[in-house]
Formats: C-alpha cells, structure tokens, sequence
C-alpha cells in the first residue's frame, strides 16, 4: 500500500498583485509614508476656448491681453482726468417678470468728463476678441433692462482704441 502524502495548505492569492504581475507591473511596494522619487506628471496648461492668453495687471486678473491693454489705457485717461469712476467687471443683473434669469458682466465702466468735472456720459465696455450667441443676447437683454448700448471694442483692434471714449 502505498500511502499519499498531503500536499502543503496552498496560500491565498494576492488578486491585485498577480494583476499587477500579468501587466507586467512591479508587485514591490513602497513603506507607508515614503515619497515617489518619481516626479509626477505635471497636467498640462489647458488652452483657453478662443485661444485668449490671460494676464495680471496690478493685481487684476483679465482673461484676454487685448482687455489688459484697454485697462492700462483706461488706467492713463483717468490719470489725464478725460474719465472718472473706473469700475472693473461690473454686474448687471437680467431681470424677466420678477425672476433673475441670469447677469451680464462687463469688461469696464468709467464717466466721461468735461473740463470741469461733469459727467457727459457712462460708458460700459467690453472688449470682443469674438462674439458669442449668447454675449449677443445677452446684450439685447441689458440693452431692453437699462436703456444704454454696450460699447464693443475689438480684440484685434485695441491698439487704435488708446485715448477714446466713444
């Protein structure tokens, strides 16, 4: 007679390690706490939608150079006195029988000034590098809400724009 020997308990399998080895993946893993030396992949710096590069003037934030380079102009006219009262990014909200639909934001809003002071008129700006379906109903919207137009000035022509107010 012969007399079968048991075969040794079998050990549990370690599922995420064999799937790691099947990939040909390293199975060795590293001490709690211990850091990568291997850098991480930075995510790439998304472009933005209308390729627009953004800039920091004085602490301000604009998304698009061209609105950057209205706001230093602006900057100087009020500096001359030709403008008063600049107001960054302001809100106007869209109000339809009580409810607030939505707002419209504004690149600029300044008075412009005579010699001696007085307003002639408030102008509100917004600088377009190209305009959307919605900035244009959104501009019907202000325009029926607040009774005054938008002044659009173009992205690609803020260089003849220095000292205007129109």
């Amino acid at each position: 007679m012969s007399e079968e020997t048991p075969s040794p308990p079998r050990k549990p399998i370690d599922v995420k390690n064999a799937r790691r080895r099947r990939a040909g993946l390293s199975t060795t893993r590293k001490p709690s706490g211990a850091k990568s030396t291997k850098p991480k992949a930075r995510a790439s710096k998304r472009a933005s939608k209308y390729r627009a590069k953004s800039v920091r003037i004085d602490g301000h934030y604009f998304p698009s150079t061209a609105e950057g380079i209205r706001y230093e102009q602006l900057k100087e006219m009020v500096a001359n006195g030709v403008i008063e009262d600049l107001e960054l990014q302001p809100q106007f909200p869209i109000v339809v029988n009580n409810i607030r639909c939505t707002k419209y934001i504004a690149d600029f809003r300044y008075r412009v000034v005579d010699d001696r002071g007085a307003t002639l008129r408030v102008v509100v700006e917004d600088v377009k590098g190209f305009v959307t379906d919605i900035y244009k109903l959104k501009k019907q919207f202000v325009h029926a809400a607040y009774d005054f137009e938008i002044q659009e000035i173009p992205g690609r022509k803020i260089q003849e724009w220095a000292g205007r107010t129109e």
